[in-house]
């Protein structure tokens, strides 16, 4: 499987807008999916490929569309470097030397540090400042009323 992340557009074959139905046509069936519904304004599905060491969540308003990715296969690029060898300065100089200067940095009470860089819609999380999951989204513009969906 290509497990190359494209920064606002997806995870190797699987693209933000896709529906459920398409991504199991790709990478086959889920090793579990669960549902979540604590949004009021929308539900999720969330389809966790153990296997391939990602999982795929769904925003549900008129139809599961993917809108995030959480990643935490070891083999994963982005821009080429394989981004779980690098190290956090590293990491915050290829996504600079990519267009992405702003970041925030927040660190937790119970030592998980993520770094999220806003126009990339990308969080790292770090533990000891070794990186455990990138995870990509994009941002989903609803029109309900007919149904359309946008990616910039």
């Amino acid at each position: 499987m290509n497990v190359e992340i494209h920064v606002n557009k997806g995870f190797g074959d699987l693209l933000f807008g896709e529906t459920i139905m398409k991504i199991v046509a790709i990478v086959g069936e889920p090793s579990k999916k669960v549902a979540i519904n604590d949004d009021p304004s929308f539900d999720t599905t969330l389809l966790e490929y153990h296997n391939y060491e990602f999982n795929l969540f769904f925003e549900v308003i008129n139809a599961p569309l993917l809108t995030s990715i959480d990643i935490y296969n070891e083999e994963a690029t982005l821009w080429t470097h394989k981004i779980f060898e690098l190290s956090f300065s590293e990491i915050i100089a290829l996504f600079k030397a990519n267009g992405f200067e702003e970041y925030e940095e927040e660190t937790h009470t119970w030592g998980e540090k993520r770094i999220s860089f806003e126009d990339a819609n990308t969080d790292l999380y770090f533990e000891k400042d070794i990186l455990t999951s990138v995870t990509i989204s994009h941002h989903i513009a609803y029109n309900t009323e007919d149904f359309m969906f946008s990616v910039n």
